[in-house]
């Protein structure tokens, strides 16, 4: 007997091996086979930010030379003017390292352009052509052509077109356009400005200018119309080349025998960019719900401090860990509210907290 008892656990081990065994060899299913390839994609995404992670350190611990390599590397675009050696540098320099590692994986100088402006970038709030924001300046002059020299030296005549610089420096690669020799409007930063432009006639005949970005089309609309023997002035905004180192914009002059244009810089217009909101967290003092039908209906954060306006809000508790129902956790008015019931045979304390925020420097 006890011997036929061992054998039947000996075939039974056997047999349950042999079972484990081909079970182990069976190809999996489509779920379990779905579910391996999403923990594997999975893994490889932390791989990849994980890497980013590291990358993104060593450029902020080796900046300089980040930017030096960036400049190596686009030499040929650059060029070796004052304008774009000393724009991009500083342009480079200004990124943090989100964006100067986009600018190490950049494989074209257009990527590099719009990287630099921040068009495309994940930060980006909006649309990059329609909802631009406006940077106001000091009102500052880049352009009199009564104290210019040589391409900006007025009067013009009909069918000139005058190239100019309204980022800075105003003075690189020779341009003496007659006035100021910074303004304020940094190169690569931009992409439209705000301008006055002033027309001072000294010919017999009147006529108008057309303004556009350098190197681009000419628009069938004037910015300004004149008269002979009248100095007229007239506020407008317009699209300049982006990060072209020759030149910012254009302006042609139509029909006028000789006029002399003045130009000023009134602000500029640049991407939309997500600004982080600063947040800080109120907390009310506990509350404590006693024990078989402890009932709040007035657990409540504190206000937020001034200036900061109530985002969020929740609550923490304690103590009871059944039988606490809560029917309500919202905003009221200026604070956080919560209302609720306690019906276990325990004590509970609950701290009511809301998330404040403001746009930084408001």
């Amino acid at each position: 007997m006890e011997n036929s008892m061992r054998r039947t656990l000996t075939r039974f081990l056997v047999c349950t091996s042999l079972v484990g065994a081909a079970i182990a060899l069976m190809p999996a299913g489509p779920a379990a086979q779905q579910q391996g390839a999403a923990t594997a994609e999975a893994m490889q995404r932390a791989q990849e930010v994980y890497q980013a992670d590291l990358q993104r350190q060593e450029i902020a611990r080796n900046k300089e030379a980040v930017v030096q390599q960036l400049m190596e590397r686009w030499r040929s675009e650059i060029g070796e003017s004052q304008k774009g050696l000393e724009g991009f540098a500083t342009s480079f320099r200004s990124a943090n390292s989100e964006r100067l590692l986009q600018l190490t994986q950049a494989k074209t100088w257009d990527a590099v352009v719009a990287t630099s402006l921040g068009l495309g970038s994940p930060s980006v709030l909006g649309s990059i052509n329609n909802d631009l924001v406006f940077t106001p300046l000091t009102p500052c002059r880049v352009m009199d052509s009564r104290f210019g020299t040589g391409a900006y030296a007025g009067p013009f005549t009909a069918g000139q077109t005058i190239s100019l610089y309204v980022t800075d420096s105003l003075v690189a690669n020779g341009h003496a356009q007659g006035g100021a020799s910074d303004c304020g409007f940094p190169f690569n930063v931009g992409t439209a400005v705000a301008l006055n432009v002033t027309v001072v006639p000294s010919g017999a005949s009147g006529g108008d200018l057309k303004i556009f970005p350098f190197a681009g089309p000419s628009p069938n609309a004037s910015i300004i119309n004149f008269t002979p023997g009248f100095n007229l002035a007239n506020a407008t905004s317009a699209g300049i080349a982006q990060s072209n180192v020759n030149n910012d914009l254009s302006i042609t002059v139509e029909f006028a025998t000789s006029v002399h244009i003045i130009v000023d810089v009134m602000g500029f217009y640049s991407k939309p960019e997500a600004t982080a909101l600063q947040t800080t967290v109120v907390t009310s003092a506990g509350y404590v719900l006693g024990p078989g039908g402890g009932f709040s209906n007035s657990m409540v954060s504190p206000s937020c401090p001034a200036g900061y306006t109530m985002t969020g809000g929740g609550f923490t508790q304690s103590g009871a860990s059944q039988n606490f129902w809560l029917w309500q956790s919202a905003p009221a008015g200026t604070v956080w509210a919560v209302r609720g019931e306690n019906d276990s045979i325990f004590s509970a304390t609950v701290t009511v907290y809301g998330v404040c925020a403001r746009v930084p420097g408001r």
